[in-house]
């Protein structure tokens, strides 16, 4: 609105002062609240989004675990009994209580954040929709499975004798050069199912089982799928497409189904290079206190000249050792503790392997005949690392040599259970 004021004085002419005022006040607040709007979206699914991550890091944290127990149970048994099905057996049992006594005490099936709250009336929709029901001691919603009971066949991780590929607890062959990922139906490129094989899987997951593949009683198991909690206050839609209506357990809908969480840890022995010494104490094997001339590929008795260790009590690893740190001696006195025996280069007397030892017999004062078990998996006091401060200086020009004699032995090698994945 424009106004006319007369500003004449006497003596003057006169003198017209505009007076503007306007209507467009407010626009700061308008564009206050859309820009708030906005903001509160993207903290409503970065929350989401976070409670899943949060709860995927749990999940896989207990999946290594287990996946390396299966692995060291299922080889120390088998070394003891050779009866492949109870070792098989054992370690799937051992996975399964593994994911059991660290999940049991928490809120969920799969990780510790509490997703649904007591709260009647949008939480009870969620859980119609999820096919979930109370729990009668706490009120929590549970899923068909509920939490966790090491007592209870039927409940938490499934031992999957049967080694289906989208179990639970799945034994294979681990490859290395293939892609590192898992599909819907849980087919990987880097793991191939086998009931022979020297890996292990295991898998957990939360999810709304829309494919029927998580829930198969004796075989997979799941927790409850993480649903959009803030983000159910935003203008997320069910799904755009039409065919939910004919079907709608097949097509995702972000507000009926949650988000899928997986954890998914593989486990495959790969070969010892470091052993540190032996603990008498604590019964814990290591390194012998001597070392051998490496012997053909296979051989599991054999004979070879014995050098002493000088410095017995210290960490040996690949490449370690040398003319410096052996001794040609007499071969020392056999003690019932189980033994990680180097293989040495005859030229350069550097350590090319270690053979898992079981017993030693002395040939004369300076030759000593072993019997090894090939292929044996360690469970302690040996790793796949090379421990950096036993390898001597200018090793450069030995290591290609060395890394081809230690490649020939991969069958027979001492071996430890690592993450491949």
């Amino acid at each position: 609105m424009i106004r006319l004021v007369s500003g004449a004085q006497p003596g003057d002419g006169v003198k017209l002062r505009l007076i503007v005022r306007s209507r467009r006040g407010g626009q700061s607040l308008v564009l206050f609240v859309m820009v708030l709007f906005g903001l509160l979206a993207l903290a409503a699914l970065v929350i989401d989004l976070g409670v899943a991550r949060v709860s995927q890091r749990q999940m896989q944290s207990i999946a290594d675990a287990a996946a390396l127990a299966a692995a060291n149970t299922y080889n120390s048994q088998f070394i003891i009994t050779n009866d492949d099905v109870a070792s098989d057996q054992s370690a799937r049992t051992e996975a399964r209580e593994w994911v059991s006594n660290h999940f049991n005490s928490l809120d969920s099936s799969y990780g510790s954040v509490r997703i649904i709250d007591t709260i009647a009336g949008a939480d009870d929709a969620i859980a119609a929709r999820q096919n979930l029901e109370r729990d009668p001691d706490g009120g929590l919603l549970k899923d068909q499975y509920g939490r966790i009971d090491p007592s209870d066949p039927n409940q938490g991780l499934q031992l999957n004798s049967a080694n289906n590929i989208h179990g639970d607890v799945v034994r294979g062959y681990f490859h290395e050069s293939a892609t590192h990922e898992e599909g819907e139906t849980y087919l990987r490129d880097d793991f191939v199912g086998d009931p022979s094989g020297s890996a292990w899987l295991i898998r957990l997951r939360r999810t709304s089982d829309r494919d029927s593949l998580a829930s198969e009683a004796g075989t997979s198991s799941r927790g409850v799928a993480i649903p959009f909690l803030f983000g159910r206050g935003t203008t997320m839609q069910s799904t755009s497409d039409p065919a939910e209506q004919s079907n709608p357990e097949n097509v995702y809908a972000p507000r009926k189904h949650g988000i899928t969480v997986r954890a998914t840890a593989i486990a495959s022995p790969t070969s010892v290079k470091s052993v540190g010494p032996p603990n008498e104490t604590y019964l814990k094997p290591g390194v012998t206190p001597f070392a051998v001339v490496y012997p053909p590929t296979g051989s599991i008795t054999f004979t070879s000249p014995c050098y002493l260790l000088n410095t017995p009590q210290a960490v040996v690893s690949l490449g370690g050792l040398g003319p410096s740190q052996l001794t040609l001696g007499s071969v020392p006195v056999k003690t019932d503790q189980q033994c990680y025996l180097p293989l040495i280069d005859p030229s350069s007397l550097y350590v090319v392997c270690f053979l898992y030892v079981q017993t030693w017999t002395s040939i004369n004062p300076t030759t000593v005949e072993v019997t090894v078990t090939p292929g044996y998996v360690a469970g302690t006091n040996a790793s796949a690392a090379i421990s950096m401060s036993s390898i001597p200086d200018g090793l450069a020009t030995q290591a290609q040599s060395i890394m081809d004699v230690h490649h020939s032995f991969q069958t027979d090698s001492l071996k430890i259970p690592v993450l491949s994945r």
